[in-house]
């Protein structure tokens, strides 16, 4: 079973308008309100794959009641951790024809430094019999970055692969002290944390030294270039598949899902990764952010060209 960890939930409503412009008003010809944030997506992918997935995430308020009745809805379990006060954030994902999805993103409630110690902990209960888990998104204002990175190395002690996809402060303790842990960055987030725009050759010197310190693994996003996978014992490039992209919200979770599951399956890395680039882009020609379009997965997979270095 997975464990997928979103530390910073919301409720995301997106909307469909032919066309988006500032200062105007819009009528949405479609909509779409669901369990939102990073974890929530991947638990949802890893779903649509047939895996068993348990989801978990601090909820408040009453948003927080409505993300967890729009969870079981779709049929995610969950293992909720209730804050004392505040209200789950909401997210607006406007989709168009023009340009990729408009995005919104509220902060969040702040989170005492008691409560986020005992979500922590209920992360920690919540994982018993899971063979993976994931940590995906952003924290709740107020949470401390060390102590989730912390967490997720104690899980990794207990024999269970522990992926963190993250950026800012989440990024950076993890690539301070990456020992037990699968990290999972985007080529944008990267470069924020670095203070600079790395090249192929600098993301491969930075993956190299994250698996020396005791990283058990570094995959980097490169949206329409692709990807980067580097283990111990292998450093693989992966191309992106060709499509028209609706809306790249989400893709990253989706990649993802589509890594874990096949790593939980007992896959090798190169079959995983080509699962992973597929997922992603089979995530991005829907509006919705976590779903897939399963009809064109098994075509896109193919389109994935793996080099090893």
């Amino acid at each position: 079973m997975l464990l997928a960890v979103t530390p910073n939930p919301a409720i995301d409503r997106v909307v469909y308008v032919p066309r988006l412009k500032v200062g105007s008003v819009h009528r949405a010809l479609e909509t779409w309100l669901s369990a939102g944030g990073k974890g929530m997506n991947v638990a949802r992918v890893a779903q649509q794959l047939g895996y068993r997935v348990r989801a978990v995430a601090p909820l408040a308020g009453h948003t927080g009641t409505l993300f967890a009745e729009a969870s079981a809805r779709e049929g995610l379990q969950g293992e909720w951790f209730w804050l004392q006060s505040g209200e789950t954030r909401t997210c607006l994902l406007a989709v168009h024809e023009k340009k990729d999805a408009t995005v919104i993103n509220e902060p969040g409630p702040v989170v005492s430094l008691r409560d986020w110690t005992a979500f922590l902990q209920h992360v920690q209960q919540s994982g018993a019999g899971s063979s993976a888990t994931t940590f995906s998104g952003s924290l709740l204002p107020g949470a401390d970055a060390v102590r989730l990175v912390k967490c997720a190395q104690k899980m990794s002690k207990k024999g269970r692969l522990v992926y963190v996809d993250a950026s800012g402060d989440t990024l950076r303790a993890c690539l301070n002290n990456p020992a037990g842990l699968c990290v999972k960055a985007n080529e944008n987030e990267l470069a924020t944390v670095l203070r600079t725009r790395p090249g192929k050759r600098d993301l491969l010197r930075l993956a190299a030294d994250v698996i020396c310190r005791g990283g058990r693994l570094l995959v980097i996003t490169r949206g329409d270039r692709g990807a980067i996978a580097v283990s111990a014992k292998e450093i693989l490039s992966a191309t992106a598949p060709k499509i028209k992209a609706v809306s790249t919200v989400g893709c990253g979770d989706s990649f993802l899902a589509g890594l874990v599951v096949k790593r939980m399956a007992d896959a090798g890395l190169e079959e995983a990764l080509r699962c992973a680039c597929a997922c992603g882009a089979a995530d991005a020609v829907t509006p919705q952010p976590g779903t897939l379009d399963t009809n064109q997965l098994q075509k896109l997979t193919a389109q994935v060209r793996i080099t090893r270095f």
